[in-house]
């Protein structure tokens, strides 16, 4: 997952919603999945990372934008934006890359 962050960060890019609300995703790490997360269910561990559970690790969210606003770290989009942790996010729909 990490990967296809980086690789389609420009576009089409990867992303998520929650409530109804799209995020797009612009920069990620693995990281163990110490919370024991299902995939999809998001935390904030100890240190106040963003995690999304995968069903192997953990995706560590570091740059997130929603609609209308600009890409910005966790930590400023968070200020901002009070995310309902705790909840699980369904991933955005992938447009195909190939013409057939």
């Amino acid at each position: 997952l990490v990967d296809r962050v980086r690789a389609f960060q420009s576009w089409p890019g990867c992303g998520f919603s929650i409530r109804g609300e799209k995020f797009r995703i612009g920069l990620a790490e693995e990281k163990k999945n110490v919370l024991s997360l299902k995939p999809g269910e998001t935390a904030r561990d100890g240190d106040g990372n963003f995690l999304i559970g995968t069903a192997k690790d953990a995706l560590c969210l570091l740059k997130l934008q929603k609609p209308g606003g600009k890409m910005l770290n966790v930590e400023d989009f968070l200020r901002g934006f009070n995310f309902p942790f705790g909840e699980i996010v369904e991933s955005l729909e992938m447009k195909n890359l190939l013409l057939q």
